[in-house]
């Protein structure tokens, strides 16, 4: 029995180490308790993320939505379609995400290991656009006036 519960904690101790701790604090992104980059909110729907030493913009998020009367249920009530496009300011490429919070685009750009050695990796862009594409949520937005009428 004692051996099944030591094969077990060894077998998931490097579990521990894959996850890195996340914190935003008075705009600074810090990374297992390192200060990694910027971050800087605007109006509540732009959020930009900048190099730590330099301070040059590096990525810029949008929060974008629109409403579809064809959406509208009981935890929906307006039908509103949320998401964010991540614009990679040096590359001039672009993405769109369901809607996240900006601990949740952190922890994104981590998984999708987009900045390695505290610079942005230009592949893992092309990787991200590969997996997502570039405009899934404005895509699907209707092109056509609905018209309700309410009687």
């Amino acid at each position: 029995m004692n051996k099944l519960i030591l094969i077990i904690a060894l077998s998931l101790f490097p579990l521990a180490g894959i996850s890195q701790k996340i914190k935003i604090k008075k705009g600074v992104v810090y990374v297992d308790a390192v200060a990694k980059h910027n971050i800087k909110t605007y109006a509540g729907r732009e959020v930009t993320i900048s190099n730590i030493e330099t301070g040059e913009d590096e990525i810029f998020i949008m929060y974008k939505d629109y409403v579809n009367p064809d959406l509208i249920t009981k935890s929906n009530p307006k039908g509103t379609v949320n998401w964010i496009e991540i614009n990679f300011l040096d590359s001039n490429k672009k993405t769109e995400l369901s809607n996240r919070t900006r601990k949740g685009i952190i922890k994104f750009l981590i998984r999708n290991k987009v900045y390695v050695n505290g610079k942005i990796d230009e592949k893992a862009i092309d990787q991200i656009i590969s997996k997502y594409g570039t405009s899934s949520f404005t895509d699907a937005k209707p092109n056509k006036t609905i018209r309700v009428i309410i009687e």
